[in-house]
């Protein structure tokens, strides 16, 4: 209820503004008394219009807004002047609350964003984020400077924006999301589906200056190859069996760390090796296709290696099938695994918690029981009445050790 006569207002404060819009010059005059209004409803309706028209004074008129006493007309005041100082701002682009597009150069009025990352309100600080990761890439220190700050926000979905506008580790939930030095698309993915392949490989990829991640070390056969190659290898598997005998095997090696780990739990191995530069990939030969590309996707999503090595039979044979591949257009050149909810962790359990794969649904669920968001809640009692037991064993304990803690929302 209260979120449908919230987008009524919203409804109507944009019709208000629309009929300003079209009343020209008059329209501004009245926007701008607007402005000074005691309603904030009205503000408001002055803060959209500024927005919506094109008129170099806009930007000027909003600049007191963004220190406006109501929160919702600093919110609106700040999108509204984001979207009017941006230099690629074109008419097609009426109130974009973020801009594709990347900007030519930082705009003069940037200084009025550079106080909001301190505002009072966790929405207004969020946006402020935004609005300032647009022009990261331009590297000025003001901004950085600006950023910086709100890594130690104390709401995580701040922190999470701007460790994503810097390229760096989240504080909050320890997934990088940045923007990276490379982009996906300049990474290198070999799929094979014998060992003899994927051990010829390590052989030839691996550099002195290599830090390798390997994801299914199982007897450690490439692992050998590769600590012989590489300067750093962090191998792990989910197996205690294998990963004790490994450790034990390989003791006197001092690039070489075995570790006991679900490739799946991407906190974890960004943990053990935070920038890898080549990351071979190996959970079966026989897995399935959706397990296989469910693991690259979570590898590509936290990491940017140069190359990336992949043992699959179902995804050499599916790759054999494809005879086109439309290239990505360039406003797409964002990887999948950013979430646009700022949270890619919590996005990720989600969509893992959906998986064909019956172990990948019991693995979302334990993961579950440590993140208590309202989201997961709802898919924890959803899994409990899964149609495998195992899950439903798995989302029972989760719900039960959330039982007394309160949701986030």
């Amino acid at each position: 209820m209260a979120r449908r006569q919230g987008e009524e207002r919203r409804q109507e404060r944009m019709e208000e503004a629309r009929k300003l819009l079209k009343m020209g010059e008059e329209g501004f005059r009245i926007a701008e008394d607007l402005a000074h209004s005691p309603d904030d409803r009205l503000r408001g309706v002055a803060a959209i219009y500024f927005c919506a028209c094109n008129d170099p004074r806009a930007a000027d008129r909003l600049r007191p807004l963004l220190s406006d006493e109501c929160p919702d007309v600093r919110l609106r005041a700040l999108r509204s002047y984001a979207a009017q100082i941006h230099p690629a701002r074109s008419k097609k682009e009426r109130r974009p609350r973020r801009v594709q597009k990347p900007p030519p150069s930082v705009p003069p009025g940037i200084d009025a964003l550079l106080p909001m990352i301190g505002d009072s309100d966790v929405k207004v600080r969020s946006c402020a984020v935004e609005a300032l990761a647009a022009y990261a890439p331009l590297r000025d220190r003001r901004i950085e400077s600006a950023l910086q700050q709100a890594l130690n926000d104390p709401k995580h979905q701040v922190r999470h924006a701007a460790a994503r506008a810097l390229g760096v580790t989240c504080p909050g939930c320890g997934v990088r999301a940045g923007v990276s030095k490379s982009s996906v698309s300049h990474v290198e993915i070999i799929v094979v589906s014998s060992v003899e392949a994927y051990r010829q490989w390590a052989r030839e990829l691996a550099a002195p200056t290599d830090a390798v991640l390997e994801i299914g070390c199982s007897t450690g056969v490439t692992t050998r190859i590769l600590a012989s190659k590489a300067a750093q290898v962090v191998a792990v598997d989910n197996s205690v069996l294998l990963t004790e005998r490994l450790r034990g095997e390989l003791a006197g090696r001092g690039n070489v760390q075995v570790a006991l780990a679900d490739g799946r739990d991407i906190p974890k191995l960004i943990a053990l090796l935070a920038e890898p530069t080549l990351i071979f990939l190996d959970i079966g030969g026989n897995a399935r296709l959706d397990n296989v590309a469910l693991q690259a996707r979570l590898c590509l999503t936290a990491f940017r290696p140069r190359a990336m090595v992949v043992r699959s039979a179902e995804m050499t044979q599916f790759l054999s099938l494809v005879s086109t591949v439309e290239p990505p257009q360039a406003d797409q050149d964002r990887w999948v695994g950013r979430s646009r909810s700022g949270d890619d962790w919590i996005a990720y359990l989600l969509d893992l918690s959906h998986s064909s794969s019956v172990e990948s649904r019991v693995f979302a669920a334990r993961q579950m029981r440590s993140h208590d968001k309202a989201a997961l809640r709802k898919r924890l009692q959803e899994m409990a009445a899964d149609n495998n037991p195992s899950v439903r064993r798995a989302a029972a304990m989760a719900l039960r050790g959330l039982g007394e803690a309160q949701v986030q929302p």
